[in-house]
């Protein structure tokens, strides 16, 4: 499961008012807002919880320059990452097939040409 994912399950909780993750380099980056309480609890869960090779990188909010978002905002935003990401997998594979057809065509000329020698 994408840790993004992951840390927007547990952030759908009610006291969380604002919620964001990114990738940050080989981290995910994660900014909250909301009712103290409800922060403390979600930072120690996703803390205890995190995937094996996750990486988290929680930032200030003072370090933080932009918006948070709700959790609402925040899953709509992923999903069109994520519609994002599969169309440039569909392209690839467009482009895959196009290569193997040209392929196909090169060693039956080659296979031809071996017979006509």
């Amino acid at each position: 499961m994408d840790y993004r994912l992951f840390l927007l399950e547990v952030a759908e909780q009610p006291g969380l008012r604002g919620f964001l993750a990114r990738n940050v380099g080989d981290n995910v980056e994660r900014v909250t807002e909301g009712d103290e309480g409800w922060v403390r609890y979600f930072l120690e869960f996703v803390r205890s919880n995190r995937p094996e090779l996750a990486s988290l990188r929680e930032v200030a909010d003072d370090e933080y320059e932009g918006n948070v978002v709700s959790a609402e905002e925040f899953y709509r935003l992923f999903i069109q990452q994520l519609v994002k990401t599969a169309n440039a997998g569909l392209g690839m594979l467009e482009r895959q097939d196009r290569m193997l057809e040209k392929q196909d065509e090169t060693i039956k000329e080659i296979r031809a040409r071996i017979w006509m020698a």
